[in-house]
């Protein structure tokens, strides 16, 4: 009996397909957003290793932006922005630090906060993006992912290990 050496593709279900067609969106118009915000926070950081950092993320951020879109090409899909109400709220929260608090470590301390928090929503939104190019069958997809992924990871242990320890020298009290 023959066996044959042809490579059969998981069939995705179309509920997985849609659900990792609506959450690429979500993922793209989160960087998007993120996008526009960066300039504002490393131009209102005093901590010059956090501005540096931040000002290297917008280089980084524009770089996801356009294998987000790469993915929706080899997907046949049209780019299309998701409005993430998360990033939002943390944009405008941070805009508001940005208004609100003058040149001080604290301010540094609550952008970074938000910044972190951000950074480790975006993670999250990844991995499970990956899970689920994986559970449609799309390795490819799923690898362009997980550079990107690694990537954001490298960022944030940048911003916890690196830059935090500058910039919350001293307690404070809220």
């Amino acid at each position: 009996m023959k066996r044959s050496t042809a490579i059969h593709y998981k069939q995705p279900l179309p509920e997985e397909r849609s659900l990792f067609i609506r959450e690429i969106k979500h993922v793209y118009g989160a960087e998007k957003t993120f996008v526009k915000a960066l300039p504002k926070m490393f131009k209102a950081a005093t901590s010059e290793k956090l501005a540096t950092v931040l000002e290297d993320q917008l280089a980084v951020t524009h770089q996801h932006i356009l294998k987000l879109e790469d993915i929706f090409y080899i997907l046949e899909l049209e780019a299309e922005v998701d409005l993430c109400p998360q990033i939002c709220k943390l944009v405008d929260e941070t805009e508001q630090i940005i208004k609100t608090k003058k040149n001080t470590a604290i301010r540094d301390e609550k952008l970074l906060y938000n910044i972190c928090k951000a950074d480790q929503y975006q993670i999250d939104s990844y991995r499970s993006l990956e899970r689920l190019a994986n559970a449609i069958g799309r390795k490819d997809v799923a690898k362009m992912i997980h550079t990107t992924l690694q990537q954001k990871e490298t960022t944030g242990k940048i911003l916890t290990e690196v830059v935090m320890p500058e910039v919350v020298t001293q307690p404070t009290h809220i």
